[in-house]
């Protein structure tokens, strides 16, 4: 038997805010950890050190507008990638705002090292620009002896201006900073990104290249975990254990990109044809939970299995949604009504290049895909069939 597939939807992390130049913005939730914090230690701690004379619901006011301007001078500095990698012929899928920062979403990767260079270089140049800009503006607004006044006493200085210079010499010195620690040697950090467009550059060879940046992002993170323990021994914590955290970050980032760029080159001039599941079963809607799990799923090794009702296909069931569903209540439910409807489920075509597989599994909910010739269902891909393939075809 096989089902009916409809069209594939898009999977992705976060709440969608719109689309802007033809790129969507996501949100992770993550975001929203990080802009409570910022906005916290600005109106808690910053302003109040600044303005002690200021009223509570000002600094809670300053400090939420700065933090939400602040985001968006994030978004800007994504942007700027984005803009640039269009510019140059690259297809974008998103840009997501998270914990750190932001992400812009190549769906194709630069051909030349010369495009990486572009493309890495725009955002750090964007947050330069935030950054100069935020500050002249806030020139104009004082007078002609602040600069003086703050190299002679900073709190007096800083005590002495209004909201929106306040907010002004916030932003921009924290623009500035963004551009300096994105532009740190460490992949993928775009500074990383730059070095690995230098060294593709002199090697002619993207892999070597991307090797080499993802050792020097490794190195720059034991650096950071370093200079954070030394922080927390001298007293330090709280600023010791954002960089113990942002280390670990970038270690791990650096390890999953560098993984990521060598499966991409193990897949390269592969399809999806040749690493899917083709040996899968239908499981019959009208079955109910009780029969099927002991009549069949457990005398069969598969753990995804596609649904009909009726000789449509309806949706899948895995091992996990039968395991959450109480004993009691299995003799009573159908598999149909237990399954996961079409509309969460990724659907792919057969012929999906190598190195897009990485990326739709990684999108996919549940960790599989449904593959698809002619609109049929033709075969199952979980990331064990990957790690599979990869074990017999890569040393």
């Amino acid at each position: 038997m096989n089902g009916n597939a409809p069209q594939r939807r898009q999977a992705a992390g976060g709440v969608g805010l719109g689309r802007l130049f033809g790129i969507e913005i996501r949100l992770h939730f993550s975001v929203l950890l990080i802009f409570g914090l910022v906005a916290w230690s600005l109106a808690a701690h910053t302003f109040p050190g600044w303005h002690p004379d200021w009223s509570p619901a000002l600094h809670w006011g300053l400090g939420l507008a700065t933090a939400l301007l602040f985001f968006v001078s994030l978004l800007a500095h994504e942007f700027a990638h984005s803009l640039v990698a269009k510019w140059k012929g690259l297809q974008i899928d998103r840009i997501t705002l998270f914990l750190f920062g932001g992400m812009a979403e190549l769906k194709t990767q630069p051909k030349t090292a010369g495009v990486e260079f572009m493309v890495a270089i725009a955002g750090p140049l964007m947050s330069v620009a935030i950054g100069l800009g935020a500050i002249g503006l806030a020139a104009l607004l004082v007078d002609g002896g602040f600069a003086g006044r703050l190299a002679e006493n900073p709190e007096a200085a800083m005590a002495s201006l209004g909201p929106l210079p306040t907010l002004l010499l916030w932003l921009g010195p924290i623009n500035l900073f963004l551009a300096a620690f994105n532009m740190m040697p460490g992949f993928p950090l775009d500074g990383g990104r730059v070095l690995r467009a230098i060294l593709w550059a002199i090697s002619g060879d993207m892999q070597k290249a991307t090797r080499w940046a993802a050792y020097s992002g490794r190195v720059v993170a034991f650096m950071l975990m370093g200079l954070g323990g030394l922080e927390i021994f001298f007293g330090g914590f709280i600023n010791g254990l954002w960089l113990l955290f942002i280390g670990w970050f970038l270690f791990s980032a650096a390890r999953a990109a560098q993984a990521e760029s060598e499966l991409r080159a193990s897949l390269q001039g592969h399809r999806l044809s040749e690493l899917m599941d083709t040996g899968f079963e239908f499981a019959d809607g009208n079955d109910d939970v009780e029969s099927f799990a002991r009549e069949r799923l457990m005398h069969r090794s598969q753990a995804v299995w596609p649904v009909l009702e009726n000789g449509q296909l309806v949706g899948i069931v895995t091992i996990d949604d039968i395991a959450q569903l109480p004993p009691e209540a299995r003799p009573h439910t159908r598999l149909a009504r237990l399954a996961k409807p079409l509309h969460e489920v990724d659907f792919v075509e057969h012929n999906l290049p190598g190195p897009e597989i990485l990326k739709r599994l990684a999108e996919s909910d549940y960790g599989v895909v449904l593959v698809v010739k002619d609109n049929q269902i033709i075969g199952l891909l979980r990331q064990s069939d990957v790690v599979r393939w990869l074990t017999i075809h890569t040393a």
